[in-house]
């Protein structure tokens, strides 16, 4: 989050699409966001008195969970922030946390959970504003109800990684335009070079719960392997955007291949995951790398 050197990813129009992203995805992660950098990069009475003040709002327009969710995920990410953890533990620290204080904000407060009662007859009612049958409601609330977990996990992660993000860049503008170090070591960006790459364990449940739901199985352990396999998206999704950010970096032209996938989110979507997927193998980024050096 700080940074002695680079400017990187600290343009206002990048920090403000993060900023909608944040609240598209919900208030809890927006207030992370600012509750993380208010610790991390503030003097302790100061960052306190803004994080207990927007934790406070998260409260009052959320609710127990996602206050809960909000304190966690902050919590960690300052924590590993002065610790000087790497950035990319620290997020999936944060990310584990956030996901079980929002299971327990459930569990203390049935009414939030998104199966509860209330919650449920929403969606049927949506399912009959939109013109469905019974039938087809039926079919798809219980597609929801199969989806929810690997859905939940998902939107949880996906948030606490935009919060992370945001609050480290929050955290490094901060720095620059004051001249001053922000509490503890924080996320120097400069250190944030490792390459993030999943190895073959990852690679071979993805293809094993991919199998798992394509063959005849129990219907348990279908659903089971769809919720893994869809939350095993997340990931892979992260590492095919890393690969293309490194390529559009040193080939700004090939940017007029994904044009079609702008046009087409589930085309770019799939792009991403399949090239996630074959880093595992090809590593893609060293092979830019050796052949930038003519290694290759």
């Amino acid at each position: 989050m700080s940074g002695n050197g680079t400017a990187k990813g600290t343009g206002t129009f990048g920090l403000v699409v993060l900023w909608v992203l944040l609240f598209f995805l919900g208030l809890p992660y927006a207030g992370m966001a600012f509750m993380a950098s208010s610790f991390a990069c503030r003097n302790s009475r100061t960052g306190t008195i803004l994080a207990l003040g927007t934790l406070l709002l998260v409260f009052l327009f959320t609710g127990l969970p996602g206050a809960l969710t909000a304190a966690a995920g902050a919590g960690v990410l300052a924590g590993a922030s002065k610790a000087g953890l790497d950035f990319t533990a620290a997020t999936a620290a944060a990310a584990a946390a956030a996901f079980i204080a929002f299971l327990l904000g459930i569990l203390i407060v049935p009414r939030h959970s998104p199966w509860s009662a209330e919650s449920m007859a929403t969606v049927i009612r949506l399912y009959k504003s939109a013109g469905m049958s019974q039938s087809e409601i039926n079919s798809a609330v219980d597609t929801f109800i199969r989806l929810l977990p690997s859905t939940l996990a998902t939107w949880t992660v996906s948030g606490t990684i935009v919060a992370s993000i945001t609050a480290r860049i929050i955290c490094g503008r901060r720095h620059r335009q004051t001249g001053t170090e922000p509490a503890g070591k924080a996320w120097p960006e400069e250190k944030d070079n490792g390459q993030l790459r999943l190895g073959l364990v990852p690679a071979w449940i993805l293809i094993l719960c991919m199998s798992a739901y394509l063959f005849h199985v129990p219907s348990a352990v279908a659903g089971a392997a769809l919720n893994v396999g869809i939350f095993m998206l997340v990931p892979y999704t992260i590492v095919g955007l890393a690969v293309m950010g490194r390529l559009l970096k040193h080939r700004p032209g090939v940017f007029i291949f994904f044009l079609p996938g702008i046009i087409f989110p589930p085309a770019l979507f799939g792009s991403l995951v399949l090239i996630g997927i074959l880093d595992t193998w090809y590593d893609f980024r060293a092979r830019m790398a050796a052949r930038r050096k003519g290694t290759i």
